[in-house]
């Protein structure tokens, strides 16, 4: 019988036994063992690949044919942003077949494609961004999905598999995104039934699935819902609305205190019609924010607000902000500086630098 294992992607060594079974430049091929088995040359050239295709389809293939597959999408998704590459840099894990892995696979392919574009990019730097959005959003889902199933080791430890194709404070964000929206997932799974019962209150339809405890779909809901938004407000926008950085922590600062009650009546009740706006965004912590005082949601809420909290406070390393639907990085509330995105020397890699800065108008 042939051995089935999956392509999920090279995870950091945390239990169990890493082999490498491929490494060539720009490849490498790694199979994690939780018992430390090693496989055979024989095994190795008799295993078969999960694949997902195009049209949301597992299909058994080859490693060979399933890296083929991998590689020439990759190619035929940088084509589609004008984005010529000498090379494609492939990392993956196979690991053991079973139940859990399939979901997480299935839930990291997921969320891989939740950066979606329905316009065209505006120019090269745009296209550029595009691409390495959807790059992030491969790696979060895989992220995601070991947090959530916890089968596989962290894939964005210190001696994960990005490193060399990441740079600290990519992975840093990385992982600041992905504690936040896991302390999401986690406050959304454990209050499912206050959720359904607010949305019984108001008379407003809950259109995901109402049995068990499952929120996956609630969670995929709010995770394209956010990424769509921030690309009509700012990305697409030809005139976004960029506040400075003070003027923006201020009021990332004035949201974690309406989910902590520390705000008077007047700003909460701004705060309450805000999340109404968001639909199902904002519903979810419209009815859970009186469960913060109970035991079963106390401790779900400190983490919640503290990753929320962390992840805020990378604004100062992370914002990019559009004008012209160009992107600009500020070091101060006074210049700007202009960014343009490179391919290193192997043509394999994007970085990005800055140009001589501009002031503000």
């Amino acid at each position: 019988m042939q051995l089935r294992r999956k392509i999920i992607i090279e995870m950091n060594k945390k239990q169990g036994c890493w082999q490498t079974l491929i490494e060539e430049p720009f490849l490498k091929v790694v199979y994690f063992s939780p018992t430390g088995e090693l496989l055979s040359p024989t095994e190795i050239s008799l295993s078969t690949i999960g694949y997902i295709d195009e049209n949301n389809q597992l299909n058994w293939v080859s490693l060979k044919t399933a890296i083929c597959l991998i590689k020439e999408r990759i190619r035929r998704d940088d084509a589609q942003f004008h984005i010529q590459r000498c090379h494609h840099p492939l990392i993956y894990i196979l690991c053991d077949e079973n139940s859990v892995s399939d979901k997480s696979l299935q839930l990291s392919d997921q969320i891989s494609k939740i950066p979606q574009f329905d316009l065209l990019p505006a120019n090269r730097e745009q296209a550029a961004w595009m691409r390495c959005l959807q790059f992030d959003w491969y790696i979060k889902g895989i992220r995601l999905a070991y947090l959530i199933f916890s089968h596989i080791p962290d894939p964005l430890a210190s001696d994960g598999p990005f490193i060399n194709g990441y740079s600290e404070l990519a992975i840093k964000n990385l992982i600041l995104s992905t504690n936040a929206d896991f302390a999401l997932y986690k406050l959304l799974k454990a209050g499912k039934s206050r959720i359904l019962t607010w949305a019984e209150d108001e008379g407003i339809d809950y259109p995901f699935e109402r049995n068990g405890d499952d929120v996956t779909d609630l969670f995929l809901h709010i995770l394209k819902t956010r990424f769509k938004n921030s690309l009509e407000e700012d990305f697409f926008n030809p005139s976004p609305i960029n506040l400075s950085k003070k003027a923006e922590r201020k009021q990332l600062a004035e949201a974690n205190k309406f989910l902590s009650d520390v705000l008077d009546d007047s700003t909460v009740e701004k705060y309450e019609k805000a999340l109404r706006k968001m639909g199902w965004r904002g519903y979810c912590l419209l009815a859970l924010r009186l469960t913060k005082h109970d035991t079963l949601f106390e401790e779900l809420w400190k983490e919640f607000i503290y990753y929320n909290r962390q992840f805020n406070k990378s604004i100062d390393h992370n914002t990019v902000y559009w004008e012209n639907q160009y992107p600009y990085h500020t070091s101060n509330s006074r210049t700007k500086y202009p960014i343009f995105y490179h391919l290193d020397e192997e043509g394999a890699y994007f970085y990005w630098s800055c140009s001589k800065p501009r002031f503000l108008n």
